[in-house]
């Protein structure tokens, strides 16, 4: 891992200034403006430990040898989501700006596009690389490539398409509105990208149930990762090493 203590810093950093930037939730509820002003601070200095981790992880891979196997790919849709993302949070916490989109489809489009970016797909890739070891068995590739794909594109269709309708006004927690305003074919777009999305987990729990019942054994280390746990059998057995083994770096492998 590229500068490991920077990493361990920012985290530090960024739970630290989570407690003074919540209130960019409710810069409109009349609350005094020098208090927006302070939670407007947090809110935009939380862009600098992210901004670190990001670039320490770009780095990590920049000085490694990748392979290109489906957990890696997931972690290529967690950049690209949460970069692309990260950009409007930026721009959400200035007051002015918030102030005229906060109850418009900018903000849900906003805070779901974080969560999948930033939670959901590292738990996908997280997952696909354990399962060999929590399994022993392994998850098929090709299903693996279509789901990522599905995925990543229907995130983007989707929730772009509530941004575009959230700038041109398009108000939250509404379930119809005027057919003059043209807002039909973004919706109907959004739709089919919150459809492709609910497709490809269909598609991975029928990759987990297949590979739960194949008779496709997983090697030991299928990723020729450099941890410890990939130096037993997978799965593992239940007296887990039978020595002890010495453990001299965070890559004992």
């Amino acid at each position: 891992m590229f500068d490991y203590p920077a990493i361990v810093l920012s985290f530090i950093g960024q739970g630290f200034l989570s407690f003074g930037l919540w209130v960019h939730h409710m810069y409109a509820t009349g609350l005094p403006r020098l208090g927006n002003t302070f939670f407007e601070a947090s809110s935009i200095s939380i862009g600098i430990p992210s901004g670190t981790m990001i670039f320490c992880w770009l780095a990590t891979i920049a000085s490694s040898r990748v392979r290109i196997a489906v957990p890696m790919l997931w972690i290529v849709a967690f950049f690209i989501i949460f970069i692309l993302v990260g950009l409007s949070g930026l721009m959400l916490a200035s007051v002015p700006i918030d102030l005229k989109v906060t109850d418009t489809y900018v903000l849900p489009s906003h805070i779901h596009l974080v969560l999948i970016g930033g939670a959901v797909a590292p738990l996908i890739g997280a997952a696909w690389f354990w399962f060999p070891k929590f399994t022993g068995r392994v998850l098929d590739n090709r299903l693996g490539v279509v789901q990522w794909v599905l995925f990543l594109v229907g995130s983007l269709i989707t929730f772009s398409s509530m941004f575009v309708l959230g700038v041109s006004g398009m108000t939250r927690r509404v379930y119809t509105y005027p057919i003059i305003v043209s807002w039909d074919i973004l919706n109907l777009i959004a739709s089919i990208g919150a459809w492709t999305i609910g497709l490809s987990f269909l598609l991975f729990v029928f990759n987990l149930l297949k590979s739960l019942f194949s008779n496709t054994i997983a090697p030991a280390n299928p990723y020729d990762a450099s941890t410890l746990e990939w130096a037993i059998s997978s799965s593992p057995p239940s007296y887990n090493f039978a020595r002890i083994p010495v453990v001299e770096s965070r890559s004992p492998l």
